[in-house]
């Protein structure tokens, strides 16, 4: 039993130090947040704060590996084979841009430091954010390459597409976290960013 206590209390602190840590990086920016905000804002003690995590790059991993987790569970889960007909892989390519935007809403914090926060002053920092635009294209190349074979898709350069996609997409994420934009119409927007990429924009 006291083990189990210890162990809550251990988890409610770690628990404090990365929400807490979020909220900083919303209001501050990463790069503008230090360990000593962080530390101030949490109430601990710095030895305290220093059996958890060693420096904010940790704190900022842990919640990229929370986000990572979420996308592979939810983006895995569509399977274009299985989809018989256009009209039943238009629909779950609109319900795939649903979960994707509930994960976004779940981990917003990271999602903005991501979209936000620009490259050149830490070097750790770039790379990991690069290598989340990396993961975004190629899970979107993946999907337009099986999407070609299956004849789902019409045949073009699938890493053009997917650049385009991804690059359409950090836009409109980076938008709707930093002005709000399309807040309360976003599934709406979804829908219609399907209906773009799947059917364009052309009179036919």
């Amino acid at each position: 039993m006291k083990r189990s206590v210890r162990e809550a209390k251990k988890q409610e602190k770690r628990t404090l130090i990365l929400t807490t840590t979020a909220r900083l990086f919303k209001e501050k920016g990463y790069h503008a947040t230090t360990i000593a905000d962080i530390i101030r804002e949490t109430g601990l003690a710095r030895g305290t704060f220093y059996l958890y995590f060693r420096e904010k790059q940790e704190i900022f991993n842990e919640m990229l590996k929370a986000l990572y987790t979420s996308l592979t569970a939810g983006v895995w889960q569509f399977e274009i084979e299985k989809f018989q007909d256009r009209e039943s892989f238009y629909n779950q390519l609109v319900a795939l841009g649903y979960r994707l935007l509930k994960i976004f809403r779940e981990h917003r914090e990271v999602v903005q430091i991501l979209v936000s926060n620009p490259a050149g002053a830490d070097s750790a920092f770039d790379r990991q954010v690069h290598g989340f635009y990396t993961l975004l294209v190629e899970v979107a190349r993946g999907m337009i390459e099986r999407g070609i074979e299956t004849g789902r898709i019409v045949p073009h350069d699938s890493k053009l597409l997917s650049l385009i996609l991804t690059g359409g997409l950090r836009e409109f994420v980076f938008q709707w976290l930093t002005t709000g934009l399309y807040e309360d119409e976003l599934e709406d927007k979804i829908e219609q960013i399907v209906f773009f990429f799947m059917r364009g924009v052309e009179v036919r």
